[in-house]
């Protein structure tokens, strides 16, 4: 083709259109193929979904720890002793202040019912007014 040969246009052009017809009977197979499996698996597609849901929800769950940052400037004083907060809290389990608040917006949206543009507001205001006091920290 790159020489002035005209075959070049026509090779190219066979191919273009094999590989789209390909595509087509793709997708023409794939969906006869899934409407055999949903007729034929019904009851077992809600074992899969469930277990999928169980996956996603493991997968979701784990990335609290690196998604949501929340740590707490408090110093506790004693006397001479000086310990900060959230050494404690990571000594014990590191990120459990962010799986807490997770825990806690979760159980606000439903088991109270508070609307997710609500807990959005709350947790706005209250970064603001942690981070003001000293409370919460980057």
């Amino acid at each position: 083709g790159m020489q002035g040969n005209p075959l070049g246009i026509f090779l190219w052009a066979a191919f273009t259109f094999a590989f789209l017809a390909v595509r087509i009977l793709e997708v023409e197979w794939g969906y006869n193929m899934g409407i055999n499996v949903v007729t034929k698996l019904g009851k077992q597609i809600t074992v899969f979904t469930e277990a999928c849901s169980v996956l996603g929800l493991t997968v979701v769950g784990s990335l609290i720890s690196s998604v949501v940052k929340l740590q707490t400037g408090i110093i506790y004083t004693n006397g001479d002793v000086t310990m900060k907060v959230q050494e404690l809290l990571d000594g014990v389990m590191p990120s459990l202040l962010p799986v807490a608040a997770v825990a806690l917006i979760y159980y606000f949206m439903n088991k109270k019912k508070v609307k997710m543009t609500h807990m959005i507001l709350i947790i706005i205001i209250l970064s603001w007014i942690g981070a003001a006091c000293g409370i919460f920290t980057a």
